[in-house]
């Protein structure tokens, strides 16, 4: 279980979706990538505007050392889910903390998982026995990395 920190971050997801979605000049029906940050937290959400339907996000902590995945979690779940990302052959498990029909797993080793995805054009994440391919087109993960890394970045 996350706890209150995975209840905190789960609000800031939806919280950035909605300030993403109010954002967008057109209502959109389909997902589509984002990249914004909400006070010390930087998210690139897959999702549709306007609405808290987000497929997968990918979130770091500006000035922190890793990027972590968030998804809902398909069907009822328990907490001996296994989660894995395949990523242009590439199959990464990852340790996934489940709470509240989420997952939230560190990308480990970060470096490669990262370097995979922006070189990509698509993903699957498997979950327990669901799996779900997402398009990588638009997807910002150099946004992401140096959003993550900007320590100035940082409100206290």
């Amino acid at each position: 279980m996350l706890g209150a920190r995975g209840h905190v971050l789960m609000l800031r997801c939806l919280k950035v979706a909605l300030l993403i979605g109010l954002a967008s000049p057109a209502v959109a029906q389909e997902r589509e990538w984002s990249l914004g940050a909400s006070g010390e937290d930087v998210f690139l959400a897959f999702g549709v505007p306007e609405t808290v339907d987000i497929g997968v996000s990918f979130w770091c902590r500006i000035g922190g050392k890793g990027v972590s995945l968030f998804a809902p979690v398909p069907g009822p779940s328990t907490d001996a889910l296994k989660v894995a990302l395949d990523v242009g052959g590439n199959a990464y498990d990852l340790h996934a903390k489940i709470s509240d029909g989420s997952i939230e797993a560190a990308l480990k080793p970060q470096g490669d998982v990262l370097a995979a995805l922006k070189a990509a054009d698509r993903f699957a994440l498997t979950i327990g026995k669901h799996k779900t391919t997402f398009p990588l087109a638009g997807a910002d993960f150099d946004g992401l990395v140096a959003m993550c890394a900007d320590k100035a970045g940082v409100v206290e």
